[in-house]
């Protein structure tokens, strides 16, 4: 998959290196320059799909992020009404005394 790490190398960092490895074969006259083209577009295709899929990470993240930050939200609400619910039955308690 584009962008995993193996062996500390990002996996685009060595699908782009192996792509720019074939350009000195590339070399030698128009064919060169459509080869060139050929390896670019390569090249461009790849960091677009790790970009791609950085995003969506990154989305993903993002929207876990903010269900923690729900709970937490919702967590302290709770607590609050625990303690007004807490609050009112001692107040109603020593009216009663």
């Amino acid at each position: 998959m584009v962008g995993q790490v193996s062996d500390g190398v990002p996996e685009t960092a060595k699908a782009v290196l192996g792509l720019i490895g074939k350009l000195p074969s590339a070399l030698g006259g128009y064919q060169s320059t459509l080869a060139m083209v050929a390896l670019s577009a390569q090249i461009v295709e790849t960091l677009r799909k790790a970009s791609d899929e950085a995003a969506e990470q990154s989305k993903m993240l993002n929207e876990s992020a903010q269900q923690k930050i729900d709970v937490e939200a919702l967590n302290r609400t709770t607590l609050t009404r625990v303690q007004q619910g807490m609050e009112s039955g001692a107040a109603a308690n020593t009216y009663r005394s």
